[in-house]
């Protein structure tokens, strides 16, 4: 696309910023405005590749820059101002269509931490996944959760977790067998519970505030 393409009267148009040498599509002051529905940004892809990855988009952010610096490869934002049915900030689907499934795995999200084999993780947060709040103080979020989980078709699925490989050093470990552990054969006695809702009826996991 030439530097000089400046219009965005159409879906697929863009215009040339050139403090961040780069293209917009929309503003925050001016964005696009449509009325009726679609996808405006979409493609289809189909690759009939064998013995390689294939990725129909690829994004790498690299920062070398000061400690004070965040970033992130990727943003997306969805904002209602009406009462739409549904809103999702990312929507992610793996669907196995056709054949025997997969030879490996299949995933609508998989998201990982990594570091490079030398540098030791001593300080800040790392996660695979991190969820975060930012609601309203005076927002009744009776209904909210951090997870929902909706098993929508006919063939169920059976497990809640699935991890074959885990450290059993840490963080899958006997139970302690002492008064107040889960282990203890007498009685015992969970210092706090997770409230969760299966199936509209709230559920409490024990949770024991020590285990030796």
């Amino acid at each position: 696309m030439p530097d000089n393409y400046t219009s965005v009267d159409r879906v697929t148009g863009f215009a040339k910023v050139a403090a961040y040498e780069g293209y917009v599509n929309g503003t925050s002051s001016a964005p696009l405005a449509f009325t009726a529905a679609g996808s405006y940004n979409y493609t289809n892809i189909t690759n009939s590749a064998t013995g390689a990855d294939v990725r129909a988009t690829y994004t790498k952010l690299t920062l070398t820059g000061a400690t004070s610096t965040s970033g992130e490869a990727g943003r997306f934002y969805a904002l209602a101002t009406g009462k739409p049915d549904a809103l999702h900030g990312i929507h992610a689907t793996a669907q196995v269509s056709g054949g025997t499934g997969v030879a490996g795995e299949a995933a609508g999200i998989r998201a990982t931490i990594a570091s490079s084999a030398t540098l030791t993780l001593s300080g800040g947060t790392y996660a695979a996944l991190r969820l975060d709040s930012d609601l309203a103080s005076a927002l009744n979020a009776t209904a909210a959760s951090w997870i929902y989980i909706e098993d929508l078709q006919s063939s169920k699925i059976p497990l809640f977790l699935n991890a074959p490989t885990v450290d059993t050093s840490n963080m899958y470990i006997a139970a302690g067998t002492s008064a107040g552990s889960a282990g203890d054969a007498t009685k015992a006695n969970a210092q706090k519970v997770l409230a969760c809702k299966i199936g509209g009826a709230m559920v409490y996991i024990p949770v024991f505030t020590q285990n030796s």
